[in-house]
């Protein structure tokens, strides 16, 4: 996950994404505060950006799990 001139974050790495307030926030495992919060005006389509960030997490998540039984 990438933001104009911010660091990526790995998938693996987001612990919470949701609009909370007026902002669209993502956090960083381990991390205290949001490490990202954009207005969600600036995405185009918001909600559909949320499910597949949701997914993406999820896919990362099973083959990570996968790998550890192979």
């Amino acid at each position: 996950m990438a933001w104009k001139g911010k660091d990526p974050i790995p998938l693996d790495e987001i612990e919470y994404v949701g609009i909370s307030g007026r902002k669209l926030r993502l956090r960083r495992k381990g991390k205290l505060f949001g490490t990202l919060a954009v207005p969600p005006q600036k995405i185009p389509n918001v909600l559909l950006a949320l499910e597949l960030l949701e997914g993406l997490r999820a896919y990362v998540g099973a083959s990570g799990i996968a790998a550890t039984f192979a």
